[in-house]
């Protein structure tokens, strides 16, 4: 059934609701695949307790569990900020599982300090336990700045490094450790010499 001028659905599960606002919301189910599948339509928001986004079009698979953000979509993650040119995202037990992201790909989370750890890349993929962000990895185009913070949360410095391929582990919602893959190239930067200017990455 097609819906015009800011549809809503909600989507109920056990503890938790999807809501789910556009243009146009269209819903599609076919019996005798078993499938279902909605598409909404220009200036798309989405949120849940978990998850908050914006997008000019998405389609959601219920059947899997799969949502396609399309259009340079925007989406909210407890501290964390994700865009790319396209995202979708997997859910499992209704909380967010694994993230795809392609093209001019970009996750930005805050720090207990408020510093902005950044990574970048051609695709990102990020893996989700329980809702909280666990692992990312970069393919094509890598780079990141993150912030590092001793035990008593003083900040000790600030690394910025390029290199096509990484990974990131995170414990507790922050950076654990991170792999460097293919010939990195970066730098460790004392608190004092940090400049406003190197704590962005371009875009």
């Amino acid at each position: 059934f097609p819906s015009h001028d800011r549809a809503l659905l909600k989507n109920i599960f056990e503890d938790d609701t999807l809501f789910l606002t556009a243009d146009t919301l269209v819903s599609l189910d076919n019996k005798q695949t078993k499938t279902k599948k909605l598409y909404a339509y220009k200036k798309v928001l989405v949120y849940k307790s978990d998850l908050s986004a914006k997008c000019d079009s998405l389609s959601y698979n219920v059947s899997d569990s799969t949502i396609y953000f399309y259009q340079k979509p925007i989406l909210w993650n407890s501290k964390n900020q994700s865009e790319a040119d396209s995202i979708h995202i997997l859910l499992h037990h209704n909380k967010i599982h694994q993230m795809n992201m392609k093209g001019k790909s970009f996750i930005v989370s805050i720090d207990t300090l408020t510093n902005f750890n950044q990574v970048k890349g051609r695709k990102i993929v990020a893996n989700f336990k329980l809702g909280k962000i666990e692992r990312v990895s970069v393919d094509g185009n890598g780079e990141s700045i993150y912030f590092a913070v001793d035990e008593k949360n003083n900040l000790t410095g600030m690394n910025r490094v390029q290199c096509s391929k990484m990974t990131m582990q995170f414990a507790k919602g922050k950076i654990n450790r991170i792999a460097f893959l293919a010939k990195p190239d970066g730098k460790f930067v004392p608190p004092k010499e940090i400049q406003s200017d190197d704590k962005e990455l371009d875009g």
